[in-house]
């Protein structure tokens, strides 16, 4: 069971490559210093409800294990060897699942933190596009109003300007609030207060093609090696072991009246078919399982390559963005533009950028869930 630190440390492997010192998040945190993304998934590991609430189930199932192993008194031949060959075995997979469980929330939790981590840096650079884009606005209201004043542009003019102006103050504080709603689901996220104050290290998100060269395999491994399938064959392997020790019980010529009377033939029978059953069940259930792994590696991996593409337009509309800004520059370095049209197409710059940084975190977001999925076939 002490195994559980894979996902934490390949996350903080991860964000390597933003340079970022290690320190005491909780240090960092109280003095209001800048907390890096490193800090954040110490926090969301250490500090969130639900892997607390997984490990403790854990130590409760581990305890009942041990307790399944103890011989009781006065044990009956079946009672033993339940005790021994299927109770401990049961209790083991619990267990298992629970630490499983526990991997899926952890990978889960991690990877949300970091997201909204991003999503705060994400929402601060639309903040600082919004901020350009006012001050242009107010800019170009000041014109138009000379212009009015030495008649060369009407009054009315000014109403479309105007209310431009004001919606682009209202979405400024639009977006600033929905900051603030960020920084309160991270605070939620990591287990602090609501209100707490983050002082956020500025970092670029993180982009690193990915390939899988071979997805078949992948697959192929996965049908075989994920934990849904292997705890299923488990679960057969118990129930058959189960069933053949209840047919030897009802099948005995020699059953003493104490070990009837405390097991009627009766309830062995009963539990048989309840265990033919399962078992039934338990193998179109695995088909399905395995229907279910396949489209989903298969869908998850599509969505990296459809995000990738996205990267790319993006990265492209970007280096568009660029171009279009130097000429402009460039024409009003000759007279042939003004500063207002070059702030517009430094906005353009702006938006052009966020988009891709988006774009980048949504596909880093693609590849994580992908890997998490996969990670005993990758």
């Amino acid at each position: 069971m002490n195994k559980k630190i894979k996902v934490l440390t390949a996350a903080i492997a991860l964000v390597g490559i933003l340079s970022v010192g290690a320190k005491s998040a909780w240090g960092a945190a109280d003095k209001n210093s800048q907390i890096d993304i490193n800090d954040i998934i110490r926090l969301t590991t250490s500090n969130n409800s639900e892997l607390s609430v997984f490990k403790q189930k854990i130590e409760v199932r581990d305890k009942w294990y041990h307790d399944a192993l103890e011989e009781k008194s006065k044990e009956s031949n079946y009672q033993k060897d339940m005790r021994k060959y299927i109770n401990p075995f049961r209790r083991q997979e619990e267990i298992k699942n629970l630490e499983w469980q526990k991997d899926q929330k952890q990978d889960e939790v991690v990877l949300s933190t970091t997201k909204a981590y991003y999503d705060i840096m994400l929402q601060n650079q639309m903040i600082e596009l919004q901020e350009k884009k006012i001050e242009r606005l107010k800019k170009l209201l000041e014109y138009k109003k000379e212009k009015i004043k030495i008649g060369t542009e009407a009054a009315t003019s000014l109403i479309d300007d105007e209310t431009n102006l004001k919606d682009a103050e209202m979405k400024l504080q639009q977006l600033k609030n929905s900051e603030e709603s960020l920084r309160m689901e991270l605070n939620m996220k990591i287990g602090n207060p609501v209100d707490k104050k983050l002082n956020l290290k500025k970092a670029e998100i993180p982009y690193k093609p990915y390939e899988v060269k071979n997805l078949e395999a992948v697959i192929e491994k996965m049908l075989t090696k994920s934990h849904t399938i292997t705890s299923m064959i488990e679960e057969q392997k118990i129930d058959i072991k189960e069933k053949d020790i209840l047919e030897d019980y009802e099948n005995a010529t020699n059953a003493s009246e104490l070990e009837r009377a405390a097991n009627p033939s009766g309830d062995y029978k009963a539990r048989i078919e309840d265990l033919e059953d399962q078992l039934i069940e338990l193998k179109y259930k695995m088909d399905d399982e395995k229907k279910s792994i396949e489209a989903k590696i298969r869908m998850d991996y599509n969505s990296i390559l459809n995000a990738k593409d996205d990267v790319q337009v993006k990265k492209l509309d970007y280096e568009k963005a660029q171009t279009l800004l130097k000429t402009e520059k460039a024409k009003f370095d000759a007279g042939r533009s003004t500063k207002i049209q070059c702030d517009a197409a430094e906005e353009s710059v702006l938006m052009a950028s966020c988009e891709y940084n988006r774009a980048k975190l949504n596909y880093y977001v693609a590849v994580e869930k992908f890997k998490n999925y996969n990670k005993r076939a990758l």
